[in-house]
C-alpha cells in the first residue's frame, strides 16, 4: 500500500475511481526513478531525495513520491560512520558542558579536543554526529526491477490503498477460488460467500472492510490489502466496494473488473505456502496435538466449501479416514462482530444435515446466538480441546465396525500355517479393525490369534526351534522375516522370550527364553 496522502482518485456522481498509471505513457518516468536508485549505491538518503525532488518538478509529485516509496522498500540503508554516533555525541556534549562553545572558533576548539580524545580526525567526528539520522544513512543495496513491473506494483498499491477506506468489499473470481478462500481464512477476514447460479466454481464473496470495525482497523486493513493480489491473479474477476470519505462524511461506490484493469495490475507472484504453514498458532497447536494422538483419522486443511443455503462455508479442518465416506468438519470462530456472528450462526444452521461439523469457540464468545447453532458446539480458553473431538470420531469408528461386522464372515478357510488378518480384510472389503474385533471372540482349532495374524500351533513350534540358535535380536528378527512375519514381538511373547536392550543397537540386544513351560502350550 501507499501512504493515504499519495492516493490519487477521481470522484464523479457518487462513484470513486483510482487513478492508475498507463505503462505506455509513464514508462519513461519509471525508468528515470529506477535509475536514481540504481546509480546511488553508497550515497546518502538525503542525496537521493534531492535527486528525486528535481523529478517532482517534471511530473505529478504524488506519483513520484508514490513510486519512490515502493522503490525505497526495495533498498537497504545502513549507518556508515568511523565512530558510533551516540558515543561521538556524548563525548562532544560532555566537553561542551565544561568548555565555552558559543562562537565558531570555540566550537571548532571543542570538536578538536573531542576528536583528540577519541583518536579520530575532526571531520570524521563531525560526520559521525548525525550519521544515524534517517537522511544520513547510506544506500548499500537495491533490488532492481523492470519499469513496467514497477508501474503494475504501483497500480496494485493504489487499489489496496483505496480499499483501506472500505466499509465492505464484494468480489467475484473464477479459476482461483481455493487460493482466495485460503488467503481469506489465513488473514482472519470476516466474510460471507454465495454461490453464483449458472457459473461453475462461481462465487460472490463479501468481506467486511476495516472501517466497519471499532478496533484493529489498521491491522485488519492490512490483511484485506494482502487479499487483493490473490483476487486479481484469477483469470477474471470483479470488485465492488463502499468507500468512506471521512473528510466529506460520504460513502462512495467503487467498481472495477479484470476487463478494465487486469493489464495494468498483472500479478504473477504467488507466495509459496509451506506444507506445515498454518493460519494461526491456535490451529497449528491443535493440528500437532491431534496428529500425535494417532487416531487413524487424517486431518486435512482447506477442505472443499460446503453449501449452506445460498451461501458457502469453508471450514478450518476436515477429518477423514481412508476407505470411509464419512467426513467431520471443524470450524473455529475467529474475528467477530455482532452482525458477523449472526450471519455465521445463520450459515451453520443452513448446512445440510448430511454435513457433520464441530464448532469450536472461545469462551469469550459464549452467547445466546452460539447456543442456537445446530451441530456440536464446544468452548475453549487457550486451545481447542482434543477429548470431545476424538470421542466424536470414535462414534463413527464404532458405527463403521458394527456395520461392517454384519457383512463380515469370520468362518475363514484355514489353509495356511500363517494367515494375515489384513489379507482377510482386503478380500472381504472390510476394515482391519472390524476383522480384529470379530475374530477375537472366536476359537479356531489348531490356531492362535496373535495380534494381527492367525498362526497354526505346529508352525509356532517350528518357529521356536528356528529361534533357538539366534544370538541377538537382529538375528531373531531376520529369522522371522524369512517366514513373512512383519511384527516379531507377538511371536516372542507367545513363546516366552524376553528382549533385553543394551543401548539402541539391535545387534547388542539379547533375546532369551524366560518361561520354559510355554514350550508345550502351543500344542
Amino acid at each position: 500500500m501507499l501512504p493515504s496522502n499519495l492516493l490519487r482518485m477521481k470522484v464523479k456522481k457518487g462513484e470513486v475511481k483510482p487513478v492508475f498509471l498507463e505503462p505506455s505513457l509513464h514508462i519513461g518516468m519509471a525508468e528515470e526513478l529506477i535509475k536514481v536508485y540504481s546509480s546511488s549505491i553508497q550515497k546518502k538518503k538525503r542525496e537521493i531525495i534531492e535527486r528525486l525532488s528535481t523529478l517532482e518538478g517534471l511530473y505529478d509529485y504524488r506519483v513520484v513520491r508514490g513510486l519512490s516509496t515502493l522503490l525505497e522498500r526495495r533498498c537497504i540503508f545502513e549507518v556508515k560512520s568511523a565512530l558510533d554516533p551516540m558515543k561521538a555525541r556524548m563525548t562532544l556534549f560532555e566537553l561542551a558542558s565544561k568548555e565555552r562553545a558559543i562562537t565558531k572558533e570555540e566550537r571548532e576548539r571543542v570538536v578538536l579536543l573531542a576528536s583528540e580524545k577519541l583518536g579520530i580526525k575532526p571531520q570524521d567526528l563531525e560526520d559521525a554526529l548525525l550519521a544515524d539520522l534517517d537522511s544520513e544513512q547510506v544506500l548499500v543495496a537495491f533490488n532492481d526491477l523492470p519499469p513496467d513491473s514497477l508501474l503494475k506494483v504501483y497500480n496494485l498499491s493504489v487499489l489496496q490503498t483505496l480499499l483501506f477506506k472500505a466499509l465492505r468489499m464484494e468480489f467475484t473470481a473464477s479459476g482461483n477460488w481455493k487460493r482466495i478462500f485460503r488467503e481469506i481464512k489465513r488473514q482472519g477476514l470476516m466474510y460471507t460467500v454465495e454461490s453464483v447460479d449458472g457459473q461453475e466454481e462461481g462465487y460472490k464473496v463479501t468481506v467486511e472492510g476495516p472501517l466497519s470495525l471499532f478496533r484493529m482497523t489498521e491491522r485488519y486493513g492490512t490483511s484485506l490489502a494482502k487479499l487483493i493480489p490473490h483476487i486479481i491473479s484469477a483469470p477474471s474477476w470483479g470488485l465492488k466496494a463502499d468507500i468512506l470519505a471521512r473528510s466529506k462524511g460520504r460513502v462512495y461506490t467503487f467498481q472495477l473488473t479484470s476487463r478494465e484493469a487486469a493489464r495494468l495490475m498483472e500479478n504473477q507472484y504467488e507466495e509459496p505456502r509451506q506444507k506445515d504453514e498454518y493460519d494461526s498458532s491456535l490451529e497449528e497447536r491443535f493440528a500437532r496435538n491431534f496428529e500425535a494422538m494417532n487416531t487413524g483419522w487424517s486431518l486435512r486443511r482447506e477442505p472443499e466449501p460446503l453449501l449452506a443455503g445460498t451461501h458457502v462455508l469453508i471450514p478450518d479442518f476436515c477429518f477423514e479416514k481412508e476407505g470411509r465416506r464419512e467426513k467431520v468438519y471443524l470450524e473455529i470462530v475467529g474475528y467477530w462482530t455482532e452482525e458477523y456472528l449472526k450471519r455465521k450462526v445463520s450459515k451453520l444452521n443452513q448446512l445440510s444435515t448430511r454435513h457433520d461439523i464441530i464448532i469450536a469457540a472461545d469462551e469469550s464468545l459464549a452467547c445466546s446466538k452460539l447456543s442456537r447453532v445446530k451441530g456440536n458446539l464446544i468452548y475453549f480458553k487457550k486451545s481447542v480441546p482434543l477429548a470431545p473431538i476424538i470421542q466424536h470420531l470414535k462414534k463413527y469408528d464404532q458405527m463403521f465396525i458394527q456395520e461392517q461386522a454384519k457383512s463380515f464372515n469370520p468362518q475363514i478357510k484355514l489353509d495356511a500355517p500363517l494367515i494375515k488378518l489384513k489379507d482377510i480384510a482386503s478380500k472381504q472389503c472390510v476394515d482391519l479393525e472390524t476383522v480384529l474385533n470379530s475374530m477375537t471372540s472366536i476359537s479356531y482349532p489348531g490356531y492362535l490369534l496373535l495380534h494381527d495374524i492367525l498362526i497354526s500351533k505346529e508352525f509356532l513350534i517350528h518357529l521356536e526351534s528356528s529361534l533357538a540358535g539366534c544370538k541377538n535380536l537382529e538375528e531373531a528378527i531376520r529369522t522371522l522375516e524369512q517366514y513373512g512375519i512383519e511384527d516379531p514381538y507377538p511371536i516372542f511373547e507367545a513363546l516366552g522370550y524376553r528382549v533385553t536392550w543394551v543401548g539402541l543397537d539391535a545387534q547388542k540386544a539379547k533375546i532369551e527364553k524366560v518361561d520354559p513351560t510355554l514350550k508345550a502350550n502351543p500344542r
